[in-house]
Formats: C-alpha cells, structure tokens, sequence
C-alpha cells in the first residue's frame, strides 16, 4: 500500500491522514497493521483505540523523526 506520494506505507510509520476541514482536521497516527485488502489500522496520537483507513489516497507518511517530536 502507498501513499499520496508513491511512498510505501510500513506498520510503524507515522502517517497524516482524511480530509481537513473547518470542523474535522486531519488525523495524525501510528501505522499498527496492514491487511491484504488495502486496510491500515492506525492509533491516532493521544487515542486509546485504534481505527481502520480503506482509503490510501488521503495518507502521508511523515518522516521518521516526526515520531520522536510527537507520538512519545
């Protein structure tokens, strides 16, 4: 699975995803799982349950030390 960019999604990246609006900005979280049929489960910072993305066009995956300024 890929994002936006070409860039391969991996469990552990940290991505920004969904659409930003007014009233639902977009979600940064933490790539826990990949299946076959092109769903991520990603835990969302500061969440304590996890959700399922099926769409990869609205996916970045950030750059690796964006993890260790946020998520920790």
């Amino acid at each position: 699975m890929h994002d936006m960019r070409g860039v391969i999604i991996e469990e552990g990246d940290v991505i920004a995803y969904g659409k930003s609006s007014r009233y639902d900005p977009i979600t940064i979280g933490e790539v826990l799982s990949i299946s076959d049929d092109g769903i991520v489960f990603v835990k969302g910072v500061n969440n304590s349950k996890g959700g399922y993305i099926s769409n990869s066009e609205r996916i970045i995956v950030l750059p690796s030390h964006y993890k260790e300024k946020v998520v920790e």
